[in-house]
């Protein structure tokens, strides 16, 4: 229900109805309760560290299935590595195609230490499946799934069934890879103790900006101790180091770093979001992009231009409008009040 262009995320509804706007209606609500009485899945997996479910191990391998079954459930796994190594999991939702159409839940993966704390969160903000890949000490770690909302939906209705599919790496002769990261104006600077029992051939620095699609920015001599970088407009990004042997047989991963940048420019700004004909919007590159009223229908329609943009809206009705641009990468949605 409601508007769905460009969106492949199918879920339920919760606001008003055809009965009139100050009726509303939740579908959860309306198949679990009285009358139909359907109720929901049984839970599968605990919630918490305390009743997490202990994940089988196939060699380094493992794979498990799941569901987020109602609102607030949440599904905690306990991995057990006997020596430090390289930690990879990939969290899918189930789908019939690709890019995640159909799913039901956008997946946010959680990764805890011993001590049930924190240690990151995966949650990619256009995407409905996370990955982790990063290093790992030995010791007993815990993962917690949750169902969660995106930059296109609310967490109401991110239900459903998954897949999580992982490997723990064999254990590498490391002692140190400690990795750093300090800021000047807008330089930042990466530094690191790496101390290992094989030989190095090199380090490469890698960088992403949604917490697992890390990406090669600069390959380094393997005396090198530090790396300047200046990120641009990304307002956050994460740095890790990969040293690569000379044995060509395992690489070792660093810890992750977070910069946040405060002065991002960002990609759509509205002069205002409560107007009567026009609507003033600054783009920082070209858009395509859709003016849509609640009801589906697409009132104004072309490309925002970089730089300031004028869009005439003197042929809708009173009351909320969605403005939603893209690229074909980058895509987003702003909410407006028509008077």
């Amino acid at each position: 229900m409601g508007v769905g262009y460009y969106k492949n995320f199918t879920t339920w509804h919760t606001g008003t109805n055809t009965i009139n706007c100050s009726t509303i209606q939740s579908d959860l609500s309306v198949i679990s309760g009285s009358p139909n009485n359907f109720g929901f899945r049984s839970d599968d997996y605990g919630n918490t560290a305390q009743t997490a479910h202990t994940v089988a191990m196939s060699g380094i391998n493992f794979s498990i299935t799941g569901i987020v079954n109602q609102p607030g459930d949440r599904d905690a796994f306990k991995i057990s590595t006997t020596a430090s190594g390289q930690f990879k999991l990939n969290a899918t939702p189930d789908n019939v195609g690709t890019g995640d159409n159909g799913a039901n839940v956008d997946i946010k993966i959680s990764l805890l230490d011993s001590n049930a704390d924190t240690l990151a969160q995966y949650n990619p903000a256009t995407l409905l499946d996370a990955g982790i890949d990063t290093f790992l000490n030995q010791g007993s770690y815990y993962l917690v799934v949750d169902g969660v909302g995106n930059v296109n939906h609310s967490s109401y209705g991110s239900l459903g069934l998954y897949a999580l599919s992982g490997t723990v790496g064999s254990a590498l002769s490391l002692r140190i890879f400690d990795l750093h990261l300090s800021t000047d104006n807008n330089q930042s600077t990466l530094s690191w103790d790496f101390q290992a029992d094989e030989r190095v051939k090199n380090f490469v620095v890698e960088a992403a900006e949604d917490g697992s699609s890390f990406a090669p920015i600069a390959t380094i001599s393997p005396d090198a101790r530090t790396f300047s970088y200046q990120p641009g407009n990304s307002q956050l990004v994460q740095f890790r180091i990969q040293a690569v042997l000379e044995n060509g047989a395992a690489s070792y991963y660093s810890n992750i770093v977070i910069l946040k940048n405060t002065n991002k420019l960002k990609d759509i700004s509205l002069l205002k979001n409560v107007i009567s004909d026009r609507l003033t919007v600054t783009s920082n590159r070209n858009y395509n992009y859709q003016l849509i009223d609640l009801s589906g229908r697409i009132l104004n329609k072309g490309q925002l231009q970089q730089g300031i943009n004028d869009i005439q809206i003197n042929n809708a009705f009173k009351g909320m409008l969605l403005l939603h641009w893209t690229d074909g990468n980058v895509q987003g949605t702003e909410k407006i009040i028509k008077l």
